[in-house]
């Protein structure tokens, strides 16, 4: 019998250090996109933009040559003041940044991670909740593998179409509160979704 070879497996970390940069070439968009965002955010208010990361250290190395070298008269064993306190200063900045970035991520993304309910419907509870989390996000990017597999019985309601209609139309008009035009419209691109998908 041969065996069934999957895209993706989901399986334990095995190794120490594991940096899986085929998955992280794979969602470059994503990561692109958080860098940018973060990028305007700290440097949208400022005169000198991404300089400062320049400017911040050599303006540091300079009042430390100043006060420990030439006023303390501390050594540095025959390397050049400036670049020694400017070499310990960029590490420590870099593992700074880095300690604090990793741990303010859930308190800067809270609204990623916060808690979005299920809405209190019948039927299409997974459609309401990924409208719920647009609402609140303003990115969502799907995963090209498959999470589950299920069987298609006859008598289930994503068979009966008609009865979809009733369970969208529930949707848009009632949990989502919208519009009987916005509702409508909805409906109508979500039957030409449907139509287009399977034809």
């Amino acid at each position: 019998m041969k065996k069934e070879k999957w895209l993706f497996e989901i399986s334990s970390e095995t190794k120490l250090i594991d940096l899986n940069l085929k998955e992280v070439w794979q969602y470059r968009d994503l990561l692109m996109l958080f860098v940018k965002r973060d990028l305007i955010t700290l440097y949208k208010q400022t005169i000198l933009g991404p300089l400062w990361y320049l400017v911040q250290p050599l303006f540091t190395s300079v009042i430390f040559t100043l006060v420990f070298n030439n006023v303390a008269g501390i050594q540095t064993g025959g390397i050049p003041p400036f670049l020694f306190n400017l070499a310990g200063i960029t590490t420590w900045n870099y593992f700074k940044e880095c300690l604090t970035a990793t741990s303010d991520t859930f308190k800067k993304n809270e609204q990623i991670f916060g808690k979005v309910y299920f809405p209190k419907i019948r039927k299409r509870q997974d459609y309401g909740l990924w409208l719920k989390i647009l609402k609140i996000q303003k990115y969502a990017f799907g995963l090209p593998i498959v999470l589950a597999h299920y069987r298609d019985r006859s008598n289930s309601k994503s068979n009966n179409k008609l009865e979809m209609v009733r369970w969208n139309w529930n949707l848009y008009k009632n949990v989502e509160n919208l519009s009987f035009i916005t509702s409508i419209y909805l409906m109508i691109v979500w039957a030409y979704r449907g139509f287009k998908k399977y034809s």
